[in-house]
């Protein structure tokens, strides 16, 4: 049987806390309770909870203390799906795989341009480590430690926004998504996503997925762009223990 949590030690490690996460999408009065058991037993500082759409699981969780702080919107490109056409793209811009020295132009991108995320909403959560969370993803994802390839949109010769993607079990996933303050309203995040279709067409993946936050309305925009649909939507809810 699953266990109803488990511990998390990279994001332990991290954010120098005990976190952990429910197992489990929904939740009723006996599980919560357990949940909260185990949470105090264990030590555990911060509790994760991906809540499925189902009401009488948020009603519970609000009730035990979680409290919602994203609205995760899971997004598919699962059939097959044209040549995306050319972006307008305003400017010249070159759309190419990122290069460790880019790093230096990424990063204080990557530590401004997620603020619509759960760990940015949650006051309680380390605004430095909120910050810093994005800049090692990056870096992690163009060392290609947890993503097959980083793309970048260059301008003026410097790398001015980025996007992560890999490949399991013959699907595309695309992860991390920054576009600098210089570039934004010039196309480049629908050319990047467009660039990122090509590359997995190239590898013969015909389903794409996607998540972003139910705040960040523009993303949503460019990816229905791009032909992706809503597939699911959920509720993060973070427990802290006192």
């Amino acid at each position: 049987m699953t266990p109803i949590c488990e511990l998390l030690p990279w994001d332990s490690e991290f954010f120098g806390l005990r976190v952990a996460r429910l197992t489990r999408g929904t939740m009723d009065t006996s599980a919560c309770r357990q949940a909260l058991d185990w949470g105090a037993a264990e030590g555990v500082q911060l509790l994760y909870f991906l809540a499925a759409d189902d009401v009488d699981s948020w009603d519970v969780a609000c009730d035990a203390g979680f409290r919602p702080k994203d609205i995760r919107v899971e997004m598919a490109l699962d059939r097959p799906w044209p040549r995306p056409p050319e972006p307008g793209i305003s400017g010249p811009v070159v759309v190419r795989e990122a290069v460790p020295a880019d790093l230096k132009d990424l990063l204080p991108i990557a530590s401004s341009a997620h603020t619509d995320s759960r760990f940015f909403a949650d006051a309680a959560v380390s605004r430095q480590k909120a910050h810093e969370l994005y800049e090692v993803w990056l870096a992690r994802s163009i060392e290609k430690t947890i993503a097959d390839v980083v793309f970048v949109a260059e301008i003026d010769g410097r790398a001015r926004s980025y996007i992560t993607a890999r490949i399991a079990d013959h699907a595309g996933s695309i992860g991390l998504v920054g576009v600098g303050e210089s570039a934004r309203g010039r196309g480049v995040g629908t050319a990047m996503v467009q660039h990122t279709l090509r590359w997995f067409t190239a590898r013969d993946v015909r389903a794409v997925t996607v998540v972003t936050q139910g705040r960040n309305v523009m993303a949503q925009r460019v990816y229905q762009r791009c032909g992706f649909l809503t597939s699911a939507t959920r509720l993060w809810f973070h427990r802290w223990f006192q």
